[in-house]
């Protein structure tokens, strides 16, 4: 009952943001538009990690 989790706040949560900082610098994206990844808003990260999984057809099926 207490465990349901709401997508929604996880996703913009601090803990998935970290994720895609992890997952992104594991893929050697360090920095973009001459910004340190911890600089940028969570949309920006989540677009470039996705930008990033679709570059390597990660998200393909």
């Amino acid at each position: 009952m207490g465990d349901n989790i709401n997508t929604a706040d996880f996703s913009h949560s601090s803990q998935y943001k970290e994720y895609i900082i992890a997952t992104l610098l594991q893929l050697g994206v360090y920095k973009r538009d001459g910004k340190q990844l911890y600089e940028l808003s969570f949309s920006e990260l989540e677009e470039t990690y996705i930008n990033e999984l679709d570059r390597l057809d990660v998200c393909k099926i």
